[in-house]
């Protein structure tokens, strides 16, 4: 007389082969384990070194002795060409009072009408003059050359 043994939706003749059977099943989801835990480690540690290609790393600017008067964090602006050909950026999303002229706007973003989105200090010395330095600058469209 045969007798049938079902094991995870498949039947088997013998309890022998079915044995087996859960044998090699549970080294294969050993195995698994093991290279599923390795593809894991190689992805998050691939993701860490991914960075927003737009989001630039800034030169600090050469203010010693300059204060900080007031923080910007995640502004939208443009980036504004005077008459002079100076670069400011223009802030979209709030009153600051006056033009922002970053003393370290770096060169790929001296586009007129380029809007960003930005975080930096207001600087202020005694004698009351002012700058903008910049801690993060992202590109959101690029405008004119």
């Amino acid at each position: 007389m045969l007798h049938f043994i079902s094991v995870k939706y498949l039947t088997f003749k013998s309890e022998g082969i079915a044995q087996q059977y859960l044998i090699l099943l549970g080294k294969y989801r050993k195995e698994m384990k093991k290279v599923l835990g390795i593809g894991l480690i190689a992805l998050t540690m691939m993701g860490c070194e991914d960075k927003d290609p737009y989001l630039k790393t800034l030169q600090k600017c050469n203010l010693t002795g300059w204060a900080v008067a007031g923080t910007l964090t995640n502004v939208q602006g443009f980036i504004v060409k005077d008459a002079d050909s100076n670069y400011y950026i223009e802030p979209i999303s709030i009153t600051t009072g006056s033009d922002l002229y970053p003393c370290n706007l770096p060169e790929e973003y001296k586009k007129d009408q380029s809007l960003i989105r930005f975080s930096g200090n207001i600087m202020t010395q005694p004698n009351n003059d002012a700058s903008f330095e910049l801690t993060s600058i992202e590109l959101v469209t690029y405008g004119n050359q």
